[in-house]
């Protein structure tokens, strides 16, 4: 298993656990790794967890910031939203599906 999988269990794990506030770096991490690898749905999709993420905070701009940041992105890259917004972590799609 390559390190980013793992980096991507580990943080959807975290959500999951309510230990939102230690995923927010592993994420802001992949989400810096993944722009430079120039992987688009990645990145995007990072972005989706790091909305989860502040969700999960109680914090909305941060939330709206990341799934606009998101979407945003995987137009630039031609990406649909279900292929970026509704990725397997549950928490994910719940944020992306709350914050609309």
């Amino acid at each position: 298993m390559s390190d980013e999988a793992t980096s991507d269990d580990v943080t959807a794990l975290l959500l999951a656990q309510g230990h939102a506030t230690d995923a927010l770096p592993v994420l802001r991490a992949a989400c810096r790794h993944w722009q430079e690898l120039h992987a688009p749905h990645d990145c995007a999709r990072v972005r989706v967890l790091l909305a989860a993420a502040c969700r999960a905070l109680g914090d909305a701009d941060g939330t709206e910031l990341e799934l606009t940041a998101a979407a945003a992105y995987a137009h630039r890259h031609g990406l649909t939203g279900r292929a970026v917004g509704e990725t397997t972590h549950p928490a994910a799609g719940e944020a992306a599906r709350s914050a609309r």
